[in-house]
């Protein structure tokens, strides 16, 4: 009997000293607990990291507005669907439906609450594609690339009102709700060695939004009009003054020019070649930013007869954006390449004619068929 009961002890303490070993080199879960390791659902379903690439689109933000024109009652859904975590917004054909522009709202900060709440219950980051418009909307301070920029201190003021004085008392420009703010969206700087006034504007809104804790990004910037080539010009100029390096990358004039073989048939293999040059020159230049904060905040191509680009009535058919977007994010893919944003999501209904229409999904909320398995193979 003292024999069994010293072997049990013996197996007891072993066992022990086995779990203790266990727990020692192996990650402890935790359920429901959100890190960015491996965790437990409250339910025991292991759930992997999230990811913190950004899959983004642009879109009108009327297509969201329930008694606009261009309202799509499935929109969420296709958002959702696609698995987009960030909105690109921009107003809509039929101008400010939600109310956000703070000189003709006197309720915009309730009404950007309830904007923003709407798309956090998608899962949904907001980015304004830029403050404001030479037509009023979005937030009503006008940038140097809509028109005459509204004055740099009145655009303080505003992004002061932004920033906690409002009638919410809320601060916006370090809401978790937005992804960061767009400043100058395609903005030209000029001469790189002296640039211009628009630079000038530009860089002092960033570095005002960013004293206030805010995350911001000049879209696509040029110097005197230039962009792939002079790229190592342009990041020094932006360095210090913004968190992601965001450009956009279409390549269309090029792929008309020179891959087209005549009859809607192009050189892909020649194509998608030159936009991963383009890609790779922006990944070269990009200094000091990894590539967690660098952006192809646009890319893509319209579909039927548009003009833009630099090109007029030019027709690109249902086969010819497949093939678009299949080289380019297999470009984008073999470079590493983490965040994207699509050009547009959303066709709307009254836009004029010849206007390029970049839309993959319809206005009814129907899915192009010939794009819907490419994007979300993305995801």
């Amino acid at each position: 009997m003292g024999y069994k009961n010293t072997m049990n002890k013996i197996l007891i303490f072993a066992l022990i000293a086995v779990v203790i070993n266990f727990f020692s080199l192996s990650p402890v879960f935790s359920s429901g607990l959100i890190t960015s390791s491996t965790t437990l659902s409250a339910q025991g379903v292991i759930q992997l990291p999230a990811s913190s690439a950004i899959h983004g689109a642009d879109i009108s933000i009327n297509v969201l507005y329930p008694s606009s024109a261009n309202y799509i009652p499935t929109a969420w859904q296709v958002i959702e669907g696609l698995g987009i975590n960030e909105l690109r917004c921009f107003v809509g054909m039929e101008g400010d439906v939600w109310g956000l522009d703070m000189n003709t709202h006197t309720n915009w900060a309730q009404n950007l609450d309830a904007f923003l709440t709407l798309a956090s219950s998608h899962n949904v980051k907001v980015v304004f594609y830029e403050l404001g418009t030479q037509w009023g909307g979005m937030l009503g301070i006008i940038p140097p690339t809509a028109g005459t920029p509204t004055p740099i201190a009145s655009a303080k003021l505003m992004i002061d009102k932004l920033a906690g004085n409002n009638a919410l008392n809320h601060d916006f420009i370090t809401d978790s709700r937005i992804g960061y703010w767009s400043i100058s969206n395609e903005v030209d700087f000029g001469d790189p060695a002296s640039p211009n006034a628009a630079y000038t504007w530009t860089i002092q809104m960033c570095d005002y939004i960013r004293s206030k804790g805010g995350k911001v990004a000049v879209p696509y910037p040029r110097i005197n009009g230039g962009w792939e080539q002079y790229f190592n010009k342009i990041e020094p100029l932006l360095r210090g003054h913004v968190d992601y390096l965001e450009t956009h990358v279409y390549e269309i004039w090029q792929l008309a020019n020179y891959y087209s073989l005549g009859n809607n048939q192009y050189n892909w293999a020649g194509w998608k070649a030159t936009t991963k040059s383009a890609l790779q020159n922006i990944m070269t230049y990009r200094g000091s930013f990894d590539m967690e904060h660098l952006i192809i905040g646009e890319f893509g191509i319209w579909r039927d007869t548009g003009s833009d680009a630099g090109l007029t009535n030019y027709v690109f058919t249902g086969d010819n954006r497949r093939d678009y977007y299949t080289n380019f994010f297999n470009a984008f893919n073999e470079l590493g390449l983490k965040n994207w944003c699509i050009h547009d999501l959303f066709v709307e209904r009254n836009r004029a004619a010849g206007f390029a229409n970049y839309g993959v999904v319809n206005s009814n909320g129907q899915w192009f068929p010939y794009l819907e398995n490419i994007i979300k193979a993305q995801i």
